[in-house]
C-alpha cells in the first residue's frame, strides 16, 4: 500500500508542476525574458564633434572642425599628444600632418596645392619649414632646402635644372 502512496503522490506532483508551468506562462506571457527588438540603425548620425575615448577615458581620436572652421580628423598616441591630422587647407585642398609627439608643432606636411600639385614638407623640432618636396605645374620634381629660420637657401627645378619659384615652395600645408 505504501508504493501505491508513492506513486500517486509522484503522479500528483509531476501534474501539479505541469498546470503551474501553463499557468504561469499564460500569467506572465506579455512579460517575457527574450531581448528587446533593437531600434533600426539611424541612416544618419549628425553631431559638430565625435570624440572617441580608450578603454582609461583618454582622448585617442576627434572628429570635428578644426581652428580655421575646417573638418578635421586627428588623431592622438596614449599620453594625449597629437600625433596626426587629415584635414583640408584654408582653400578646400586636402592636407595630411604628423607631429613627433613631443612638440606642439607638426612636423611632416603632405598637401594638395590649389593647382593639383603635390607638396611634402619637412620641418625641424621647432616647427620651421626646411625641405619641401613637390611636383611643378607642369609636374616637374621641385625641391627647396631652408635654413633653421626658414630663409630659402637651395631651390632645384630638377627638368629644366633651373631654380624652382620660392613663393610657390611654401604654399604647402600651412
Amino acid at each position: 500500500m505504501a508504493k501505491k502512496h508513492y506513486g500517486t503522490i509522484l503522479g500528483l506532483t509531476i501534474l501539479a508542476g505541469l498546470a503551474g508551468g501553463v499557468i504561469v506562462r499564460q500569467l506572465f506571457a506579455s512579460t517575457s525574458a527574450f531581448a528587446q527588438k533593437l531600434c533600426p540603425q539611424a541612416a544618419v548620425i549628425q553631431a559638430k564633434r565625435f570624440e572617441l575615448l580608450d578603454e582609461n577615458g583618454q582622448r585617442r581620436a576627434v572628429l570635428g572642425f578644426a581652428d580655421d572652421r575646417a573638418p578635421a580628423l586627428a588623431l592622438f598616441d596614449k599620453e594625449g599628444h597629437l600625433r596626426a591630422e587629415l584635414g583640408l587647407r584654408p582653400d578646400g585642398g586636402p592636407k595630411v600632418l604628423f607631429w613627433d609627439g613631443k612638440t606642439k608643432v607638426p612636423r611632416v606636411g603632405l598637401a594638395l596645392l590649389p593647382t593639383g600639385s603635390p607638396s611634402l614638407e619637412l620641418a625641424d623640432q621647432a616647427g620651421n619649414l626646411r625641405i619641401v618636396f613637390g611636383l611643378g605645374t607642369n609636374g616637374e620634381p621641385v625641391l627647396g632646402l631652408f635654413d633653421q629660420d626658414e630663409n630659402l637657401h637651395t631651390t632645384l627645378d630638377v627638368e629644366t635644372r633651373r631654380e624652382a619659384n620660392p613663393a610657390a615652395l611654401r604654399q604647402g600645408w600651412r
